[in-house]
This record gives structure tokens, C-alpha cells and sequence, in this order.
């Protein structure tokens, strides 16, 4: 105030204007703020909300209903303001702050909560964020002045895989106790997608899959089954082709042979660019009868397979043709291994053990997975479903209807320590499963009739990309995509999903379970010649979670997955595990959030949303 305007003001004025101050102060201080009466609520949205923000609505009541509160559903069209209204978006009875496209907010302002975002995708995330933490919310009350902001933060793995090496600086280690070293050492860092070339892209071509590789990297996938790539001809689908010596026209645009061979070369030396290896898929039970390999050498055929012509395995002419074809297209691609369709129950061990054998005499360290259940025998490095338990089950009904295993059937940690519902069947029934080094978790792969992730982050997180398995699914699974009676193989890649807010934050919260697993390989690229001496512990807790608490540790660390399968939000109180190596721990920190929580009594306490789960390193 200036001298000027202070001697226009009477010494009267001035006491009273002081007293009114200091009186206004004081009740400000005695009158503690009301809570939000979360009992009965409505949950506004504008008449004009995207369906984001209607989804980002209906998941905040739903959020409500788990935490036994009952809330209405209404839009702000002819809604003149009330009490108790959460308002989701940009409605005409508030104006929400201002904020960057990937910012939001959720604030108390009288009798509104207000969450707000800078764009749908945003709103979404603050709705996310608001039903996964409304067990805290609700404790404090959220009152008058609460705010909570943050950034919808987009996760790039790509700098977290690991730096593809020269062949001569890959160790061969083996994949069973006693075993010749065969397999490169990079297996133990897999995460892998398996990516059908016609229906990734709009395109359908490799050229316009090197934006796949791009998604791929951006998530941390650092290697690709290819489906077949080979010429389909009359009646083929690709799994139907005319053999491993030619090519599809239509993913290289050229009906040039040595020019499609050079594409599919080129394709292999993008994803290195990107760290991320390339296994092809490879047919061994034979071709469409339009292939001049049955026109020109029917001798090497031996009656049908899937309605087709079989090869016939007995014709040594024909093996050393398939071996050296084999061989051949591994050298003049780059690429760095094989899937191997039916196997090893058409051309057998043998076959694939000399694949090997003679791309290691050339100096390549490949990689071999076998469809079915197999032993190694050192021509195949795991199976492509590591986890299928055959009690009553069959892989035909795994494809048709999938179970999630340990989502209810198999108890994740005594699984691995048994090797109940690993490996082949045969092993499986001698109860002699998972002995060996590498086993995938297979989520999803082309054969299957419906999508079994669906939005579900413990079918991906929980039993995949945390866990001592190389996780395996086919691609889209990751951005929530869905099919249903439709084997998936044929079903375009909705690369639109990503424009949607649940989707979008389902994919960022895969991102973020890869980063935890890329950025403690320590942890996660252990594997022990012997499966079931994984370094993997039960976690107790103390309510039932519907599915096992586990941890993985090593070097004085553990992280520690704290899952909820059951369809209500749970606070609950976790036992750091003793034996381990982790030392007395006074907090544990919540690697999706950052936050700290004191641990007392080598406990500690979380809340889990539903289907949702918390990851904690103690260290």
C-alpha cells in the first residue's frame, strides 16, 4: 500500500479492517472442510461425450459399485447443479482447467469432483487413475481443495532392448541339465510377438510392416514369429503354400523370386536395425498339390495331410533338398531362426538338428521352436504353448475355447515347481514337465477362436511378462484388441484402438510391466538350466487376492506382483518373503506409480484394483 493511500485511511477504518481480517482467519482454521459424500453420488457427463468419456463415466460407477457406494449416471443436459456430482470431461456445469493433450486432473471444487483432461485419451487415464486409487479417495475424503495432476505418459522401450551382437560374440548355452549348448544366449531376453504380414497393415506387404517393427520396438517386443511367408497358391492360406523354396508376390510386390527374397531380406534387416529378431515360420507336412514340387517330385510326396499333399519323409532325396532349402533361406535372409509348423511330429528331431548344425558350421546362432510339446534333443530350443496343462484338456480345445492357467486352473508358483501343465503332454504324464531351460507362455497365437486378453492386464502381465516364461502372443493382443469366433489369423490388426482411452491405457500399462522386465534383467533374463529352480516365491498376503502373490528376485532385490482377479478393489497387507537375499527393508516402492510405502514388521500395506495388480521392489 502507498504512503499516499494510507494517510487517506482513518486509524478507525484501519482497526476494523484488521480485526475483520484476523476474525476471517480464524474461522477459515477452525472449520475443517467437508467431506465428499461418496455413499450416493451422480456421475456426469456432457450429452455430447465421445464414447471415451462415456466409457471413462461408466468405469468411475463402476469403481463406485465395487467400493459398495451407489451412484447415478446422467448427462448435463438439463441438469441445473446439485450436490455430490462427479463431473468426467468438459460439461456445462463446470469448466474444466486448461491442459496439455496428455495432462489431467481430478480436483474438488463445492460439491463437484471434477475429472478433466486434455484430451479424451487423458480424461480416460484420470478415470483409470481415479477408480484404481478411490479406496484411498474415499478415506480421505476428498476434500474442498483436494488435486491431484499428472502427465498420460507415453512408455518408449525401444532403448531398453538389448543391442543385437555379432554372431562370434553370442554364447551357445545349453536348454537342458547335461545338454549340448546349442542355443544362443539372447533367447533369455525374448519377448515376442507373433505378426501375421497380410493382415498387420492395411497393405498387407513387408515394406509397410517396417511401422510394426516400429510399434514392436516403441513396446519392448524384441522378437517376431513370422507366419508363412511363402506362395499360397490356388486354395492356400499361407499355412497352405506351395513350398519353403518360394515366396507370396503379394507381401513383396514383386513376382520376381530373387528380388522377394532380397524384400524379405530387407524386412529381417530393418528389425535388426530395430534389435529385434526375425523367426520365420516353416511347413513341414507338405504343400497345396498345385506346387511344382509335387508336379516335378511326386516321389517325394507320401499321401495327404490337412486335406493336402504330404511329404514324405523317408525320401532321403527329399530330406537333403528341405535341409539344405532350410538352411539356404536362413543365409540369404538374416534371419534368425525358425517356428516349425506340426513339428516334431512330421519331419522329427533329425531334420531340425541338422538345420542347426549346418547353419552353425556358417557361423549362425539360431533359434528353434517347435509347435507342439517336444523334447530338445538338440534340435529344438522350446515349444511354442510352454504352458498347457492336458488334465482333461487338449491343445485343439486350448485353441477353440483358451484358458487363462493361472487364472484359476494351476497355482503359478506350485506349477513351476513341479512342472504341473508344462511341456509336452508326454512329459506332463510321466510328471517329468519343465525340466528343461526355456518354456514360453504362449497368451494368444494365431489359432485361436477368440481373443482371451481382452483388456485383462493379468492375463498378459501377470502370467507373461512377469513370470520366469518367455512371453509369446499374437500381435494386437497388447492394444486390447478382440475377436470372437474367428480364428484370428484372419482378422486385420485395429490399429484404430489405439485411438481409444481404455485401450490406449491398457497398451501404456503393457509398456510398463515390458520396462520393469527390461530394466531388471538381473530378475527377469534368469533362467536355470532346470525350469522348476526358477528364482520365483509365493507372497503372502492378507485377504485372498483369487490368484497366488509371487516375487522374483536375485542380487538382494525382489520385485514382488501383488495381483486382484476378484471383481472388487482390495486393501490389503504383504509379507516380504524371507530367504530370499532382501535384507530388513524400511519402505517398498511401487514401480507403475513411484510412490513409497513404509513396510513394518516385513509388511506392508496396498490397494489393488480389480483385475489389476501392483508390482513393489524391495531392495
Amino acid at each position: 500500500m502507498s504512503k499516499r493511500l494510507s494517510a487517506l485511511l482513518c486509524p478507525a477504518l484501519l482497526t476494523i479492517l484488521a480485526l475483520f481480517i484476523l476474525t476471517s482467519c480464524g474461522d477459515k482454521a477452525d472449520v475443517k472442510p467437508e467431506p465428499f459424500d461418496f455413499s450416493s453420488c451422480t456421475v456426469v457427463r456432457s450429452d455430447t461425450s465421445s464414447d471415451e468419456v462415456t466409457d471413462a463415466a461408466l468405469q468411475i460407477r463402476r469403481a463406485l459399485a465395487d467400493a459398495g457406494c451407489e451412484s447415478a449416471i446422467a448427462t448435463d443436459y438439463g441438469i441445473e447443479g446439485g450436490a455430490n456430482m462427479i463431473l468426467v470431461g468438459d460439461t456445462g456445469l463446470y469448466a474444466p482447467p486448461a491442459l496439455e493433450r496428455y495432462d489431467f486432473s481430478i480436483t474438488r471444487t463445492g460439491d463437484y469432483i471434477v475429472i478433466a483432461g486434455g484430451s479424451d485419451i487423458a480424461v480416460g487415464r484420470a478415470a483409470q487413475y481415479f477408480a484404481e486409487n478411490l479406496a484411498n479417495i474415499i478415506a480421505d475424503g476428498c476434500p474442498e481443495g483436494y488435486e491431484y495432476m499428472s502427465t498420460f505418459e507415453i512408455t518408449d522401450n525401444s532403448a531398453l532392448i538389448p543391442a543385437i551382437k555379432p554372431e562370434d560374440e553370442v554364447t551357445l548355452i545349453s536348454c537342458e541339465s547335461g545338454g549340448e549348448a546349442l542355443t544362443p544366449d539372447w533367447a533369455t531376453t525374448l519377448i515376442m510377438a507373433e505378426v501375421h504380414i497380410e493382415t498387420a497393415t492395411a497393405e498387407g506387404t513387408l515394406e509397410a510392416a517396417v511401422s510394426v517393427l516400429d510399434h514392436c520396438a516403441e513396446t519392448g517386443i524384441n522378437g517376431i514369429w513370422v507366419t508363412p511367408i511363402y506362395e499360397k497358391g490356388e486354395g492356400g492360406n499361407g499355412y497352405g503354400n506351395l513350398g519353403p523354396h518360394t515366396v507370396e508376390s503379394a507381401l513383396t510386390g514383386t513376382d520376381d523370386i530373387e528380388k522377394s527374397w532380397a524384400a524379405v531380406k530387407s524386412f529381417v534387416d530393418e528389425a535388426h536395425k530395430r534389435n529385434i529378431r526375425v523367426i520365420l515360420d516353416i511347413i513341414t507336412w507338405g504343400t497345396m498339390p498345385t506346387s511344382d514340387l509335387y508336379i516335378n517330385h511326386s516321389d517325394w510326396y507320401d499321401g495327404e495331410a490337412w486335406g493336402n499333399k504330404a511329404f514324405n519323409w523317408k525320401n532321403e532325396e527329399f530330406v537333403d533338398w528341405f535341409v539344405n532349402t532350410a538352411y539356404e533361406n536362413i543365409m540369404k535372409t538374416g534371419a534368425d531362426g525358425y517356428r516349425c509348423d506340426c513339428e516334431p511330429n512330421y519331419a522329427g528331431y533329425d531334420v531340425f538338428s541338422r538345420i542347426r548344425r549346418l547353419c552353425l558350421d556358417a557361423g549362425r546362432k539360431i533359434l528353434i521352436i517347435a509347435e507342439d510339446g517336444c523334447e530338445r534333443a538338440g534340435a529344438f530350443d522350446m515349444e511354442q504353448d510352454g504352458v498347457l496343462s492336458y488334465k482333461g484338456w487338449s491343445r485343439g480345445e486350448q485353441y477353440q475355447t483358451p484358458k487363462s492357467f493361472y487364472l484359476g486352473e494351476l497355482d503359478i508358483v506350485d506349477s513351476i515347481a513341479l512342472g504341473d501343465g508344462i511341456g509336452s503332454q508326454k512329459l506332463q504324464n510321466r510328471r517329468s514337465g519343465g525340466q528343461y531351460r526355456f518354456y514360453t507362455y504362449c497368451v494368444s497365437n494365431h489359432d485361436y477362436q477368440y481373443s482371451i486378453t481382452n483388456k485383462n492386464r493379468l492375463v498378459m502381465g501377470y502370467q507373461a511378462i512377469f513370470s520366469p516364461y518367455i512371453p509369446l502372443w499374437y500381435l494386437g493382443a497388447e492394444i486390447g484388441m478382440e475377436a470372437q469366433a474367428q480364428v484370428i489369423y484372419f482378422v486385420p490388426v485395429d490399429w484404430s484402438l489405439m485411438d481409444n482411452a481404455e485401450n490406449a491405457m491398457f497398451y501404456e500399462d503393457i509398456k510398463r510391466y515390458i520396462k520393469i522386465r527390461r530394466s531388471y534383467p538381473e530378475i527377469f533374463e534368469y533362467f536355470p538350466e532346470d525350469h522348476r529352480d526358477a528364482n520365483i516365491v509365493r507372497v503372502e498376503t492378507s485377504a485372498d487376492t483369487g490368484v497366488t502373490a509371487y516375487a522374483r528376485y536375485a542380487d538382494g532385490k525382489a520385485i514382488i506382483i501383488v495381483p486382484n482377479s476378484t471383481d472388487s478393489a482390495l486393501t490389503l497387507s504383504v509379507t516380504i518373503p524371507s530367504g530370499i537375499g532382501v535384507g530388513s527393508v524400511g519402505e517398498v516402492t511401487n514401480l507403475l506409480t513411484g510412490e513409497k510405502t513404509a513396510v513394518s514388521g516385513g509388511a506392508f500395506e496396498v490397494t489393488v484394483a480389480p483385475s489389476h495388480m501392483a508390482v513393489f521392489i524391495a531392495d
